[in-house]
């Protein structure tokens, strides 16, 4: 479990006690034994008795300025879990069943991939809307078979608001899994390919909802006109 020493007399909200609680982050508000706080430049190595404004925590007290790559990928899907929230409101009445179950699935596996990049962790293998790997690649990639959706097919407004919603979620999970390659990049080599899979798969899976909403698969298959 990753620790974060702050203020004594600091108060969390109850909301960030769940959020930390969830990613299995411990929060101490003094040091044991008297020992002085410090933290460390994760790149160079020096060390502050303050954490400077411009710097936040990459691991425990390691510091990274606020723009380094693996804390904008933290921000990209911080970002897609609001946008995820976001589009369960705006949809839980047109569609109050199985397509509001599922985007609660993917938020799930959103938070687990932040979970593993805030714990320097793999994220395990990958289970969304109830496919493996291979299966949500399959789909995606034979929507005509699968669904009689005829494959590439560009977003249209007529298609309703819930096929907007999908189509906005499916791209901006392609911008996190860049922000991943940029995070875990060194010269030619990519770190944490297990990451690039599952934000890959991903956008499949956005990809599938989108499919579904036009095969009619949540009731009404999302036209303005129904």
């Amino acid at each position: 479990m990753i620790e974060y020493h702050v203020e004594k007399g600091s108060i969390l909200s109850p909301a960030a006690k769940d959020y930390l609680n969830q990613v299995k982050i411990r929060i101490l508000f003094d040091l044991p034994g008297g020992e002085k706080r410090y933290y460390t430049d994760a790149l160079t190595g020096e060390k502050y008795d303050e954490k400077p404004e411009n710097m936040t925590h990459l691991t425990g007290n390691r510091l990274v300025q606020k723009d380094h790559p693996r804390i904008v990928l933290r921000g990209a899907l911080d970002h897609l879990e609001s946008q995820i929230v976001f589009a369960q409101v705006m949809l839980c009445y047109k569609y109050p069943g199985q397509l509001i179950n599922d985007l609660e699935d993917v938020l799930a596996f959103v938070r687990n991939l932040l979970r593993a990049e805030v714990m320097d962790e793999r994220p395990g293998d990958i289970r969304l809307l109830g496919m493996s790997s291979a299966e949500l690649r399959e789909q995606s990639h034979h929507p005509e078979k699968h669904f009689g959706v005829k494959a590439m097919t560009p977003p249209h407004y007529s298609m309703g608001v819930g096929l907007a919603h999908m189509n906005l979620l499916r791209s901006q999970a392609r911008q996190v899994e860049l922000a991943a390659v940029s995070a875990y990049r060194n010269g030619n080599k990519v770190s944490n390919q297990e990451m690039i899979l599952a934000l890959n798969r991903l956008s499949s899976g956005f990809h599938i909802l989108c499919c579904r909403l036009l095969s009619g698969f949540y009731g009404d298959g999302g036209s303005v006109n129904e």
